[in-house]
C-alpha cells in the first residue's frame, strides 16, 4: 500500500509539472505571438524545454526583433502590458544581451533578455546586429529553480 501511494505522490508530481508547463507554454507562445520574432539562425522561433537538477523545467525561446534595441523594449513592454504582465525589474545588466526585463503574471515569472549582440563574449553566435535585437524570453514557475524567478510575493496578473 506504502509503495501504490508513493506511486501516485511521483506521478501526481509529474502530471503537475506538465500542466505548469503546458500553461507556460501557452503564455511564452501568445508573447512570441504578439511579437512576431523572426528566427535566429536554423531555429524557429518556438519554446524549448530546459531542464535542470533538482527542480521542474522552465521554457526558452529565443528571435529577432529588427528594431534598435529601445524600439524593441519598447514593443516587449507593451505586449506584456497589454497581456497582464507586470514587470517588477527592467534595465541595463553587464551580461549577456545588455538588458532584462522581468515580469510577473499570477504564478508565472517571464524574463526578457534584449540587446543588439552578446556582452564580452566574442565566440557567441549573437553576434552584432545592425538595427536590431535579438530577444531571448524564459519562463518560469514564481520561486523554481531558475534564480531570476525568485521574486517575493505576487503584486498583481491572473
Amino acid at each position: 500500500m506504502a509503495a501504490a501511494l508513493g506511486l501516485v505522490l511521483v506521478a501526481g508530481g509529474c502530471r503537475s509539472d506538465d500542466e505548469a508547463v503546458a500553461r507556460w507554454r501557452g503564455e511564452l507562445s501568445a508573447v512570441l505571438a504578439a511579437l512576431a520574432l523572426r528566427p535566429f539562425g536554423t531555429q524557429r522561433v518556438t519554446p524549448s524545454e530546459v531542464r535542470s537538477k533538482g527542480g521542474p523545467p522552465y521554457l526558452v525561446a529565443t528571435g529577432i526583433l529588427d528594431l534598435p534595441r529601445e524600439a524593441a523594449l519598447a514593443r516587449v513592454r507593451a505586449v506584456l502590458d497589454a497581456q497582464g504582465w507586470v514587470r517588477d525589474a527592467d534595465g541595463p545588466v553587464r551580461h549577456f544581451l545588455g538588458w532584462e526585463l522581468r515580469a510577473t503574471k499570477g504564478t508565472e515569472v517571464m524574463l526578457v533578455s534584449l540587446g543588439p549582440g552578446a556582452i564580452d563574449v566574442p565566440a557567441s553566435p549573437y553576434r552584432p546586429l545592425e538595427g536590431g535585437s535579438y530577444v531571448q524570453i524564459a519562463v518560469a514557475g514564481r520561486d523554481s529553480t531558475p534564480a531570476w524567478s525568485h521574486v517575493g510575493p505576487s503584486r498583481g496578473g491572473a
